[in-house]
C-alpha cells in the first residue's frame, strides 16, 4: 500500500486536511477564504459547503485551520510510537 505524506507543523503535529479529523480539505478552505474576499457572508458560505455559520466564522477568523504546515513526513504505522 502507497503511504502519503502528512502536513505536520512544529511540534510535529498533523495539521490541514491530512488531521485524522479533518472534515474539509485545503482547497475547500482557501476558496472559503476567497469566497469571503468576494462579500460572501459566512451564512452564505457555510449553507455552500453544508456547514455551521459558527464553524465557518471560526475559520475566517483563523481560529481553527490555523496552523502552518512546517514540514511534511510520512505517518506512523499503526500502533508504532515515535
Amino acid at each position: 500500500m502507497k503511504q502519503r505524506w502528512v502536513a505536520v507543523n512544529e511540534d510535529g503535529q498533523r495539521v490541514g486536511e491530512t488531521h485524522p479529523r479533518a472534515r474539509l480539505t485545503d482547497v475547500e478552505i482557501d476558496e472559503m477564504f476567497a469566497l469571503h474576499k468576494r462579500g460572501m457572508s459566512a451564512r452564505e458560505i457555510a449553507r455552500w459547503f453544508g456547514r455551521s455559520k459558527s464553524h465557518v466564522a471560526d475559520i475566517l477568523r483563523h481560529r481553527k485551520r490555523n496552523q502552518l504546515a512546517v514540514t511534511w513526513r510520512r505517518p506512523l504505522a499503526a500502533g508504532s510510537k515515535r
